[in-house]
């Protein structure tokens, strides 16, 4: 395969990996990330990836095929030195400075090729949702979640202005009010946990609310409804959304997600996620503060 980085732009990243898609070939490239300056052998990337695949076609997607959900893992692809220092020159401007502490190490990489799943429907536009629920049970003898616990943490750290009312506990509960009331937040202060797409291009974010502002948030409802063709479609697919996730067994409860619950008792049962839409502030991370 021939590698030109003038083919690929960048999608998003986390604190451990970089995503850059193809728009013809609908395909996405997955890097690992190492601090500026840390040396990551290819040996350590290419073992890395290789667990992380042989875990996802063992045990990930065995499990997906049980609700009839197919998965692509990917594929490892090895990629030439000159490929990736112009990519990561490419991209540069278009990562968010927080994250610039991190970057594809120099020199000749190995990577996980696979489908685009924002683009994987043709002849027509494609809403893709990135979740990253987190996980969703309370540890014995602790009474939060490690969601809300690491919340907390990174307030202190100045990474954020305030914490998500999200818990991924609620996210799993087999109450529809506790299930709309953390999506809700979870769109109100999406962090790092939520994007929006619309045939490729991130729409919605924490990212596309820290540029934009208010005005990102008071068009997306309305975005989304024009792609879908009909009213309250955000709603509608929430709504289909927490369905499809199912319940935990354990109805279990956190309870910093129960103080954010009484802290916000009108929206205990919100009749619309309009009622609660974000602020500016809301989902902004502390400036100059990021760790």
């Amino acid at each position: 395969m021939h590698w030109d980085p003038q083919d690929w732009a960048y999608r998003a990243e986390g604190g451990k990996h970089l995503v850059v898609f193809n728009q013809s070939s609908r395909k996405v490239l997955r890097f690992i990330k190492a601090p500026i300056g840390c040396e990551r052998t290819l040996e350590e990337d290419k073992k890395e990836i290789q667990r992380r695949l042989r875990f996802e076609k063992q045990v990930v997607s065995p499990l997906l095929a049980e609700f009839g959900l197919k998965a692509d893992s990917g594929n490892l692809v090895s990629l030439p030195a000159e490929f990736c220092n112009r990519l990561s020159k490419r991209i540069s401007n278009d990562r968010p400075p927080a994250r610039k502490d991190k970057v594809i190490p120099p020199g000749a990489r190995f990577a996980v090729l696979q489908d685009d799943f924002c683009q994987n429907i043709p002849f027509t536009s494609n809403i893709a949702i990135e979740l990253k629920p987190k996980c969703s049970f309370v540890q014995p003898n602790r009474r939060s979640c490690q969601f809300c616990l690491t919340q907390l943490e990174k307030i202190r750290r100045g990474k954020y202005d305030s914490r998500s009312a999200y818990c991924p506990v609620d996210f799993f509960s087999s109450d529809p009010n506790r299930k709309s009331f953390a999506f809700a937040h979870l769109i109100q202060n999406p962090q790092n946990n939520l994007r929006f797409f619309c045939d490729g291009e991130l729409i919605y974010s924490m990212e596309t609310l820290e540029h934009v502002g208010a005005s990102c948030a008071k068009r997306f409802p309305q975005l989304i409804e024009n792609l879908c063709g009909f009213p309250n479609a955000l709603e509608k697919v929430v709504s289909a959304l927490c369905n499809a996730l199912g319940a935990s067994e354990n109805d279990e409860h956190c309870s910093s997600s129960l103080f954010q619950i009484r802290k916000f008792q009108e929206f205990r049962k919100p009749s619309s996620l309009y009622s609660i839409w974000p602020t500016p502030s809301s989902s902004r991370p502390a400036k100059d503060k990021l760790a």
